[in-house]
């Protein structure tokens, strides 16, 4: 075969190859376009989702399921707040499309929709990743959206396209507040209870052992009453409130690396508060000394355990008990295994100082 002939041939084949590439594509796209007004995602395959990782420019996050619940991995595994996931997963199963157009470069940097991490992209210009994983790894679905504060899409719409392709959609969710930050998507709620479950809270000293004070309620619908009012004093009704209120929806801000212990100091000093509830089951809260790094945080630890109650044997009360106590061993492990950073807020409302409790005197 002449020269001039082969350079003919691969000549027509690549005139081909680009031909069928552009029907393709045009097919691609027109088959996009006829999902304007049906679902982003014909078919987001939820329950087989096992990891889910979030990149921005400014922060990444990876979640992973467990065998018994979904985690922050990378917060040292420790457990994700589930409802938080499942809104994100269904608002993105359930959003759907109100148009979509071929984005060029310039447009895509003007959506914000460049790939996080890109090579000289400014960070202003770089969007939001999300990717699904399988348990073998293998990705379910890839997506990146927006973030231009100068062109945001109207009303609680985002902008959004499948990484790989250029193709740009406006669905009808919006994911613009989506967290960047590991500690965002912790399960921040430690301890929720009924505040009218707790029998009595009492401080003592980690040391002697001795209770400082106590506030007890006689029953669950009383009102809470101050142990051994010294004489004299009067009593302040909404410190003992707070005191019994303070489990009601207890929430942490972070948890410490287990790798890394609070210094030895930390909780040297500090009181132990023990929630006694009616079924008592008891909850022990220590919380410790500010962070080096931030004084606005405290380090906290908790703990669970079970002491039967007064009440008089019973038939099948050994087995209630039996429950009880296997229930608060179960609640110990979960709690007792982390250290945690609470608020300064919450700190200053686990009263040390009974003194706290009574009105001041007027000066004379």
């Amino acid at each position: 075969m002449r020269l001039k002939t082969l350079v003919i041939l691969i000549g027509c084949f690549l005139v081909v190859l680009a031909i069928a590439f552009f029907v393709s594509h045009q097919k691609k796209s027109a088959g996009r376009q006829a999902a304007i007004g049906q679902r982003f995602f014909e078919r987001l395959p939820a329950n087989d989702i096992q990891a889910i990782e979030i990149t921005g420019a400014q922060g990444s996050v990876l979640l992973k399921k467990g065998p018994a619940f979904w985690m922050v991995a990378s917060r040292y595994g420790y457990p994700a707040d589930f409802a938080k996931i499942a809104d994100m997963v269904k608002n993105l199963a359930d959003a759907k499309v109100g148009r979509s157009f071929e984005a060029s470069a310039k447009v895509t940097a003007r959506l914000g929709m460049h790939v996080p991490g890109e090579k000289d992209i400014p960070e202003k210009q770089q969007g939001t990743r999300i990717v699904f994983r399988d348990k073998d790894g293998k990705n379910l679905a890839d997506i990146t959206l927006g973030r231009s504060e100068e062109t945001s899409a109207p009303g609680d719409t985002s902008f959004v396209r499948h990484t790989q392709e250029s193709t740009v959609y406006l669905i009808d969710k919006s994911f613009k507040f989506l967290d960047l930050k590991a500690t965002e998507w912790l399960e921040k709620t430690l301890i929720d209870l009924d505040t009218k479950a707790i029998a009595q809270v009492a401080c003592i000293d980690p040391q002697t052992r001795r209770q400082i004070y106590t506030v007890r309620r006689p029953t669950p619908d009383a009102d809470p009453v101050f142990g051994d009012l010294p004489p004299g004093k009067k009593i302040l009704k909404y410190k003992l409130d707070q005191a019994v209120e303070v489990l009601d929806s207890f929430r942490i801000d972070d948890v410490v690396d287990p790798k890394a212990n609070p210094p030895s100091t930390a909780f040297a000093k500090a009181p132990v508060y023990e929630y006694r509830l009616f079924d008592g089951t008891v909850y022990h809260l220590q919380p410790g000394a500010a962070l080096a790094d931030d004084p606005e945080k405290h380090y906290l630890k908790v703990r669970a355990s079970y002491l039967p109650t007064a009440e008089k044997p019973e038939e099948g009360r050994a087995e209630i008990e039996k429950n009880l106590a296997a229930e608060a061993e179960k609640r110990n492990q979960r709690l007792s295994g982390w250290t945690y950073v609470i608020s300064k807020w919450l700190y200053n409302s686990l009263v040390a100082d009974p003194e706290e409790f009574f009105e001041k005197e007027a000066k004379k």
